[in-house]
């Protein structure tokens, strides 16, 4: 009988340590549904916290006859350079396709990229070395000075029919896809790149 009551004793002990174990490692206990629901909201409103600039520059400019027809999350710009080791940012991968007048237009790619604040010029820098840097001999960037506050073209070899230009405009970026068959496209992006300067872009 004794044998009995000591075995208990101690199978209520080691219960009683591995919930105290239990809860010690889980702040806050077992998640209920509702602190399910909670949390997941949380994440959800963080990963939704960066404006969609580029509908906001359709959504203020006429002119501007084009649709975004996809919007993604990315860790990579141009589709062929990763940025998933960059630090501190949220790239968005904007697909536009023309509207009305400019539908048989071919579609342009927009990477939005939101950098920390007020540091768009180190955002800029470190981008630009990523993909110098990933380009190795198959490419040349050529830094101008008329588009944003910073900009570079990348020139691919390998696919000499699209054009690839990267903008810095306060502490954003934005990543430019176009096809240089359609002499409109780059005439657009200029326009939109005035037009995203003139925006109020500081989060």
């Amino acid at each position: 009988m004794k044998k009995v009551q000591l075995f208990i004793i101690i199978l209520v002990v080691i219960i009683l340590f591995s919930a105290g174990d239990y809860f010690v490692n889980m702040p806050g206990g077992l998640n209920t549904a509702d602190t399910t629901a909670s949390q997941a909201g949380a994440t959800s409103q963080v990963e939704d916290s960066y404006p969609n600039l580029i509908q906001e520059l359709l959504d203020l400019n006429n002119e501007f006859q084009y649709t975004i027809i996809k919007r993604d999350r990315s860790k990579q710009i141009f589709e062929q350079f990763d940025l998933s080791t960059l630090s501190n940012v949220a790239i968005y991968m904007n697909t536009l396709k023309g509207t009305g007048v400019k539908e048989s237009s071919s579609p342009i790619v927009i990477y939005e990229i939101h950098g920390k604040k007020n540091q768009g010029a180190l955002t800029y820098q470190n981008l630009k070395l990523k993909i110098v840097d990933q380009m190795a001999r198959s490419g040349i960037v050529n830094e101008v000075t008329d588009y944003g506050y910073n900009s570079f073209f990348y020139n691919d070899p390998k696919n000499e029919n699209s054009g690839y230009l990267v903008s810095q405009i306060e502490d954003n970026i934005f990543g430019f896809q176009y096809s240089k068959a359609d002499k409109n496209n780059f005439t657009t992006i200029k326009s939109m790149i005035n037009a995203l300067m003139e925006m109020d872009l500081l989060i």
